[in-house]
């Protein structure tokens, strides 16, 4: 599909150290697609930590279905307590 095809370019380019604004873009094109996709989402989360805007992606991600195994909670909790760069960011 469309949406994944666009999460799975967000993941690429985050290997390939894009900024995190980049991968953003590509993941709420997915989104564009699949309006309910709960792993883009949860992907947003990620990069919305390094962006200042984790917690509304945190919670859109829950209200679409997103399954926390407690991860992205504890990555939002250490953006809160952590300002260093990049420090909630990292998997």
């Amino acid at each position: 599909s469309m949406a994944m095809a666009w999460s799975n370019l967000a993941t690429a380019c985050d290997k390939m150290g894009e900024a995190p604004q980049t991968m953003v873009r590509c993941l709420e094109n997915a989104v564009f697609y699949e309006p309910d996709y709960e792993i883009a989402y949860g992907k947003l989360g990620l990069y919305y930590s390094r962006l200042d805007e984790a917690e509304a992606a945190y919670r859109r991600a829950l209200a679409c279905g997103y399954q926390d195994n407690g991860a992205l909670r504890r990555m939002l909790m250490q953006a809160k307590t952590d300002p260093s760069p990049g420090g909630a960011g990292e998997c």
